[in-house]
């Protein structure tokens, strides 16, 4: 290769550098997740968020090699992550001159990050067109842990020649105790669903019963006066979550009726939106007009 070849070319690739340099000061990435502790199985959720400040609109969209949007994660021992499959939940989005757009993706969908550990990353957003538009967000990191199982139960799906293990489990962070339920294919093992039911306060235990549909009932103490109620399908879907405040006598507790239906007894219905409402349209005694003597 002569020297004035090895000098164009050079200088073709320190100007196409230039150019990803001068756009990516435009083009920012920010990847922020709600949380940094995670039980295993549930869905870690990242939220990104790109801003656009080139001065017109961009196209973000997958092609037939890459997608528009994907991660780059290790493990606690710094060994990469293998994509399982692309992460189908970005689809193409404009971004506007002067913008900002952000989507949220569960990594779980890609990656397998159900294993207890640390994990650390960042994700990288691709502009089509140019294989050196390449941007790449802020690190994230987050801990997947194990959470401690206080109730199993298996049990049949109406209408289905199939199984579901429920299990109830407790998580503790940072000082709070989180109450989570997991459903399990009974068949295939494969975990349909692990979600948090709420805080959890310890100084009652949870009751745990299944109603005459197989759905799952847990009633446990949500804050000292607040009890709550999740209903939980075969499916893994919370069917509801109702709260309570304690009787005339006794904790609420669980009951079950004769047609199979379970209800929560002992308890009064409460509703903090209600409640809230009422107490605000209640004035306060400093708000009452200045009286008026002769």
């Amino acid at each position: 290769m002569t020297l004035h070849l090895r000098s164009a070319l050079v200088l073709v690739c320190l100007g196409c550098l230039a150019a990803a340099s001068h756009l990516s000061a435009q083009i920012e990435v920010i990847a922020q997740m709600s949380k940094r502790d995670y039980v295993a199985n549930e869905p870690v959720a990242v939220t990104i968020t790109i801003t656009n400040r080139a001065g017109r609109d961009i196209f973000l969209h997958g092609d037939s090699r890459h997608g528009w949007l994907d991660f780059l994660l290790k493990d606690q021992r710094g060994v990469p992550l293998t994509s399982l499959r692309p992460i189908t939940s970005f689809k193409a989005v404009n971004v506007p001159a002067g913008r900002s757009v952000s989507r949220t993706v569960s990594m779980g969908e890609a990656y397998r990050v159900s294993n207890p550990g640390r994990y650390g990353g960042y994700a990288t957003v691709r502009i089509p067109g140019n294989e050196l538009k390449i941007y790449t967000s802020n690190r994230i990191h987050f801990n997947v842990t194990k959470a401690r199982v206080l109730y199993t139960q298996k049990i049949g799906v109406p209408g289905e020649n199939s199984t579901r293990d429920y299990r109830v489990m407790s998580f503790s962070n940072s000082g709070k105790s989180y109450l989570y339920a997991e459903v399990e294919d009974g068949k295939t093992g494969r975990i349909l669903r692990t979600f948090s039911l709420g805080e959890m306060i310890n100084f009652r235990k949870p009751s745990y019963t299944v109603d005459g549909a197989n759905d799952l009932h847990v009633l446990f103490m949500n804050t000292p006066e607040v009890w709550a109620h999740a209903q939980i399908s075969p499916e893994g879907a919370l069917m509801k979550r109702d709260l309570f405040k304690r009787g005339a006598v006794g904790d609420p507790r669980l009951v079950t009726f004769a047609n199979g239906e379970v209800r929560t007894g002992g308890a009064i219905a409460y509703n903090p939106e209600q409640e809230r409402a009422q107490q605000s349209s209640v004035h306060r005694l400093s708000e009452r007009p200045a009286q008026i003597y002769k």
